[in-house]
């Protein structure tokens, strides 16, 4: 195999859950030449992978719609690969692989179009972990004996790795425990009152700082969680609580979970980070279920659920209950979080 070029243009977390494909790859095929596409929002998460060669940024919703996505097609018809692996069922990419003039190509039976895309098809083993999954997938579409590591991987430069310093230094801060409030899907989001209940039981009970993480349009969230706090908790606990909501680059953020004692969060790209920097993790689930593949693996780590017949509702959430009730975020807790947190935390140093 001398050029290979890997497609996986899904959600952010998707490419994290990818980065152990990407390094089977190059183990299997050393001296290949291995692009990989991946979406605008995406491709900062390869930064610095040695394993990659070449990453192709499809601009799905800018200069790729229409004609744009033809001159992209084309793009890769002149790089001349070997083979095309795609281990996601969307019908874009599907539509690349098809009239890439690529020679072989994988991807799964399940996906759009793939009678007409793909040379070969494997089955999507829904008995796996994702990680694991994507494994899977290349192991059975090339006949792949080998075990490989399963852990995402990503890296940050010595730059970010001082940025991320710096704040727990400006905060006076240790250890800090992360907490991710914010998701794509209106559904997989906890209540913003249970957050805030949740940050009372730990800075009542733990002495570390609590740090809120989001992009920039999270701010207003963050700003809601903080807000309730004043009513339930005495001002030297507050400031305890950091919004940094917009402020870190992935990269940085990476970074600071290297240095953190817990991240909690939603069902979103936070979790797949977090499992990056082996950091454990308790993960808030309401719509969405592990048995889907995407709970965390790291040591330590809790999935924090309750049991309901209508889970799950869907692969991603959506933006409403279907049902109206919305029974599994609601009812979810915040002291049973704050008790798996508890346990998370007594092995993490």
């Amino acid at each position: 195999m001398q050029r290979i070029l890997l497609v996986q243009t899904a959600f952010l977390g998707d490419v994290i859950l990818t980065t152990p494909l990407i390094r089977a790859i190059r183990q299997t095929y050393p001296s290949c030449h291995l692009d990989v596409v991946v979406n605008q929002e995406a491709a900062a998460i390869l930064n610095g992978n040695t394993a990659v060669n070449g990453i192709l940024i499809l601009d799905k919703k800018g200069k790729h719609r229409g004609a744009g996505f033809l001159r992209f097609i084309k793009e890769i018809e002149r790089r001349r690969y070997d083979l095309l692996l795609s281990p996601h069922e969307s019908h874009r990419s599907a539509i690349l692989a098809r009239f890439s003039k690529i020679p072989e190509r994988i991807g799964y039976k399940s996906a759009g179009f793939a009678r007409l895309a793909y040379t070969r098809t494997v089955h999507r083993r829904l008995d796996l972990p994702e990680v694991e999954r994507l494994l899977a997938f290349f192991k059975d579409a090339l006949g792949v004996s080998a075990s490989f590591d399963p852990f995402p991987e990503l890296f940050s430069p010595e730059e970010s790795e001082r940025a991320a310093s710096d704040i727990l230094q400006r905060h006076g801060a240790r250890l800090p425990i992360l907490i991710a409030p914010s998701s794509v899907w209106t559904t997989k989001r906890w209540p913003v009152w249970h957050f805030s209940q949740l940050i009372k039981l730990l800075l009542t009970g733990y002495k570390n700082p609590v740090f809120l993480l989001g992009s920039a349009a999270d701010r207003k969230l963050a700003a809601d969680i903080i807000k309730l706090l004043k009513y339930t908790v005495p001002d030297s606990f507050q400031k305890r609580v950091v919004d940094l909501c917009g402020q870190t680059s992935f990269a940085v953020l990476f970074s600071l979970m290297r240095k953190s004692r817990l991240l909690i969060s939603n069902d979103s790209a936070p979790v797949h980070f977090a499992q990056a920097a082996r950091l454990p993790v308790v993960c808030i689930m309401g719509p969405t279920t592990p048995a889907l593949g995407y709970a965390p693996i790291t040591p330590e780590s809790h999935v924090a659920q309750i049991d309901l017949p209508c889970r799950p509702c869907g692969t991603h959430g959506g933006h409403v209950c279907p049902l109206g009730h919305f029974h599994c975020m609601e009812k979810l807790s915040p002291e049973y979080v704050s008790m798996l947190a508890g346990k998370a935390m007594l092995t993490t140093t």
